[in-house]
């Protein structure tokens, strides 16, 4: 069979490990103790501490959405500035739009930036409030573990006096010293603790704070784009852009105007003394009526125009005095 120590070796074992530690020159030579076993805690306390949790993740996720919105509105408004710098209005088909960009770009920056301005320190100052309150925790399970660890300590120096025939007075003088350790590590593990206890309970009142805190951001960010398209329909919706798809005769203003004159050069206006009665007229008389765009009979000036037998007026057949 193996050799199996006896107990009490072991026990000598770790009393002289504390002998050793409790000294500065001999510390180095005793083995480093394995980590200590994290302290239990019960469901409710994990669920706090979960939600505490959750709530610094999205309070450090709106911060840097705050930036990274205004960062973007700041960029885009700085490209525009730069394309105006350039010249950008001298192209017709686009300095209409581009002026509304740039309008646009500055009324969601000047939105972005007081969104910013409503959340940022808030939301800093609430993950300031829950760092405090991680420390806390922190600072409680530390003196939860080393109250832990001074009771194991104890029970084992009572264990070990126990087997002892004959208790020396330096046993003794070590177990009374550190059951007063126990005590002072017992009452600050309480202070600890109940430091953490507001501490939780006072982040988890913040919890409705931190959800307007997140409607001010995403709203803020919604009227920033808002403000930018309030400038880009109306241009929009006027069509004041060339449409691309359209030949370009009757997307250039100026075809318009073209294409006008010259129906109104094509149109051929009959004569005003044409006798409906006549065989003539349904002849085409635009060469003897010869007439520019605005109706007048084309004529040299200070000269009386002379008029055709077609072009005289006729008599009434009605009249009695014919």
């Amino acid at each position: 069979t193996r050799y199996q120590p006896p107990p009490y070796r072991h026990i000598g074992m770790e009393t002289l490990k504390c002998h050793l530690r409790s000294h500065r020159t001999t510390r180095a030579w005793a083995a480093e103790e394995a980590a200590a076993p994290p302290v239990p805690i019960d469901d409710g306390e994990r669920s706090i501490r979960e939600a505490l949790v959750q709530q610094s993740r999205i309070t450090d996720a709106l911060l840097g959405y705050a930036e990274a919105v205004s960062g973007a509105f700041e960029a885009l408004l700085k490209a525009q500035t730069a394309l105006e710098d350039g010249g950008i209005y001298q192209i017709d088909e686009v300095a209409t739009l581009a002026k509304a960009l740039l309008q646009g770009a500055r009324d969601a920056y000047s939105s972005a930036r007081e969104m910013v301005a409503g959340v940022q320190v808030p939301l800093e100052a609430h993950r300031a409030t829950l760092s405090a309150c991680q420390e806390d925790l922190s600072k409680a399970d530390i003196a939860e573990a080393e109250m832990r660890r001074y009771d194991t300590k104890v029970e084992a120096m009572v264990d070990a006096s126990k087997r002892r025939l004959t208790a020396s007075a330096r046993a003794e003088a070590r177990l009374a010293r550190n059951r007063e350790k126990l005590q002072v590590a017992t009452h600050n593990a309480s202070v600890a603790r109940g430091c953490a206890q507001d501490a939780m309970h006072n982040c988890l009142s913040r919890q409705i704070y931190l959800s307007e805190f997140a409607q001010k951001s995403v709203t803020g960010t919604a009227e920033a784009l808002h403000r930018a398209m309030l400038r880009l329909e109306p241009v929009m919706l006027n069509g004041s852009v060339p449409n691309t798809t359209l030949p370009q005769e009757t997307s250039s203003p100026k075809a318009g105007v073209n294409s006008f004159q010259a129906a109104m050069d094509r149109r051929i206006i009959p004569s005003a003394s044409a006798n409906p009665f006549s065989e003539d007229f349904d002849k085409d008389d635009s060469a003897a009526n010869a007439r520019n765009s605005s109706g007048r009979t084309v004529g040299t000036p200070g000269q009386p125009t002379k008029l055709t037998s077609a072009q005289m007026p006729t008599a009434n057949p009605f009249d009695p005095d014919v």
